[in-house]
């Protein structure tokens, strides 16, 4: 903790300097210097309490985790109202970050210094180098990830309008804050199959194998009520003005599983000790979304750079469903899979032919017969999930709250 501490202060020491030195050599305006310059500390100072989280997770204490990221997402809404209210603009936007993020820093650090054990920190030259070099497979694979599912945006504008680019980027948008809950699961489940790795082989295979059937449970609902009620989520967030993206964001929408299921099998990877295949990987995805991009736009617009996403992400599951297989275990259609699949069928069926029925009014049914089909084929058991037994948890519940 202590020579990562030294390393990402480094990095965010050199990175502000850089851009200090950048930003007035280009003689930005002094309103614009100073917003960029406190959007970069608001992005070292959740680096920091990213790696906090990290030692958190690492030994499974998720609810501290859970707990900083309700006080920043709280002190940002309050901080940014008030910037907002007060007319500070953008320069008081980003300092609402940035303040926010270091008051969680304090609270990070706190529960750090309380709650986790740890040695008396002795510096060595040779600790740094070696967790440099551990760690730059994981920086690699986060700046190939980033190109690969932000090359199109860039591709768009120079083949297509800003109008074209602004369409894409709204359907993106929702369709990467959809894929959050995935990367909340991700994370979760991450120092579990870590600890497995190192003692339980056997455990980890069956963790591996629930785990895709969670996401893949999870995303299904996801993907059909975005690509079903496309044109009604556009405008209902962004406004008429927007709903040419709708057809994007159906497309998108597709991808939902393969994101998921992608997600978990690459923290598997890193679990298992083989994240130094990632980033050739990435590379891989990369190439093709740049390839698919450029034979697809020219022709289809932004319905061409989705369709290459999309296609982009389908390979990158089939990749690391390959590499799993060959270092862990075989990921294989199994019977709760199965009823994902029928149940999303129903679910499908349901919002195609109810479209008299209010949009809100469609998707709680569509999801309550999805659930009712899984379990009456006995698939959630298998996962792990009572339904009667949450069922019956709210029932006492209420009646508590009653008494």
């Amino acid at each position: 903790m202590g020579h990562a501490l030294i390393l990402k202060t480094t990095v965010i020491v050199s990175s502000l300097l850089l851009f200090g030195i950048g930003g007035t050599y280009l003689g930005l305006e002094r309103k614009l210097f100073l917003s960029l310059f406190l959007a970069g500390v608001s992005v070292a100072l959740n680096s920091i309490n990213r790696l906090f989280c990290s030692i958190f997770l690492a030994f499974e204490k998720a609810e501290f985790e859970s707990t900083a990221v309700f006080l920043e997402k709280t002190l940002v809404l309050v901080f940014g109202l008030f910037a907002l209210i007060e007319g500070f603009g953008l320069v008081g936007i980003f300092a609402a970050y940035s303040l926010s993020r270091l008051v969680t820093l304090f609270w990070i650090a706190i529960l750090y210094h309380w709650k986790i054990p740890r040695k008396r920190f002795r510096f060595t030259f040779r600790k740094l180098r070696e967790l440099f070099l551990v760690s730059l497979p994981f920086a690699l694979n986060i700046v190939l990830g980033v190109i690969a599912f932000k090359v199109d945006i860039l591709m768009l504008k120079g083949l297509c309008t800003s109008q074209d680019v602004g369409l894409y980027s709204a359907a993106i948008t929702l369709i990467t804050g959809v894929a959050v809950v995935g990367e909340m699961y991700k994370n979760a489940v991450y120092p579990v199959m870590s600890r497995q790795f190192e003692k339980e082989h056997e455990a980890l295979k069956r963790t591996l194998r629930k785990s895709v059937e969670i996401v893949f449970l999870m995303a299904v609902p996801f993907s059909i009520t975005t690509f079903v009620h496309a044109e009604f989520i556009i405008e209902m967030v962004f406004g008429k003005n927007y709903a040419e993206a709708a057809k994007v964001l159906r497309l998108l929408a597709l991808s939902l599983p393969f994101v998921y299921v992608s997600q978990v099998l690459g923290i598997t990877l890193t679990a298992i000790n083989h994240q130094s295949v990632r980033p050739i990987v990435a590379a891989i995805v990369v190439v093709l979304n740049i390839m698919l991009n450029l034979l697809l736009i020219p022709h289809l617009g932004i319905v061409g750079a989705a369709m290459a996403t999309t296609i982009s992400t389908v390979a990158l599951m089939f990749i690391f469903t390959y590499l799993v297989g060959k270092y862990c275990v075989s990921v294989t259609i199994t019977r709760p899979i199965m009823h994902t699949m029928v149940g999303g069928l129903v679910m499908l069926s349901l919002s195609i032919f109810g479209g008299q029925i209010p949009v809100a009014a469609m998707v709680a049914i569509s999801i309550i017969a999805y659930l009712l089909v899984h379990y009456f084929l006995g698939s959630l058991s298998c996962i792990g999930i009572d339904l009667s037994a949450l069922f019956s948890f709210g029932i006492k519940a209420s009646i508590e709250n009653k008494k």
